[in-house]
């Protein structure tokens, strides 16, 4: 199955948040989901005249905001197993410039159907500057690219695939917004077609950071290497645990971690 879609615009913005690493998605809002948790559970503990439509929509809230936060930890162990088993992919992306030589981070974020902001199985998203065709930006701020990778147990692969699509664009932004207005942007095309048209560089990457990752996933088995933990496993187990915490001990629900 294809696996990318880009969302390109023209903007004008000042420059810049430069560090240029492969980024847990989920950390950008990290602490301030745990501390609404923490005061979400901590009126509900105290139950100081709240109503029952109040305490429903205040266990919602806590039910979305334990999915976020479950979201970071099943990205930070989709990042440690794909690190673990490809860790010259990882080092390339992790250190990837633009054509000015300027970091780019990668926020890659492990996503529910729901969460999906695109119908895909993955997919990467970025913008681009009129004032600078060089760098581009996304969600996260300046010189970033976001990539959204949906639950699934072929997850490793799928990430593969959209850091190829990365390792291309960044430092060819210029080149391939061009190339993409004129081979995607003017007609509706299949999403799923984005990104893997004949004369698409980025779809060659694709695939030739795949073929790296399956290689580097076969030499990891052949010396001994487990196989890496269902993300479904992973995604339950973190619910669970969520839910136990929830229920019997709603003061120190975010006091603990799952360490990957």
């Amino acid at each position: 199955m294809k696996t990318l879609y880009f969302i390109l615009t023209l903007n004008i913005l000042s420059s810049s948040y430069l560090l240029g690493k492969i980024r847990n998605g989920y950390e950008y809002e990290l602490q301030s989901h745990k501390l609404s948790l923490q005061k979400i559970n901590l009126l509900l503990a105290g139950d100081q005249g709240i109503s029952f439509a109040q305490r429903m929509k205040m266990k919602s809230n806590i039910d979305e905001l334990n999915i976020h936060i479950a979201g970071y930890e099943l990205t930070q162990a989709l990042l440690v197993q794909f690190r673990i088993i490809s860790p010259e992919l990882y080092q390339e992306i992790d250190s990837l410039r633009d054509k000015r030589g300027r970091p780019t981070d990668v926020y890659v974020q492990e996503v529910t159907r729901d969460q999906a902001k695109a119908p895909l199985r993955a997919a990467s998203f970025f913008n681009y500057f009129s004032s600078d065709e060089d760098a581009c930006y996304s969600r996260y701020g300046e010189n970033t690219i976001s990539i959204d990778i949906r639950l699934d147990d072929n997850a490793l692969f799928l990430l593969s695939h959209e850091l190829g699509h990365v390792r291309y664009i960044i430092p060819n932004v210029a080149t391939y917004s061009k190339f993409y207005e004129k081979q995607y942007g003017k007609t509706k095309v299949d999403l799923s077609y984005i990104g893997h048209s004949h004369h698409d560089e980025s779809g060659k990457y694709a695939n030739a950071f795949e073929k790296k990752f399956l290689k580097d996933k076969q030499l990891y088995y052949k010396n001994g290497g487990k196989k890496p933990e269902s993300m479904f496993t992973i995604f339950n187990q973190l619910r669970k645990k969520s839910r136990s915490h929830d229920s019997s001990n709603p003061r120190s629900v975010i006091a603990s971690s799952t360490t990957f």
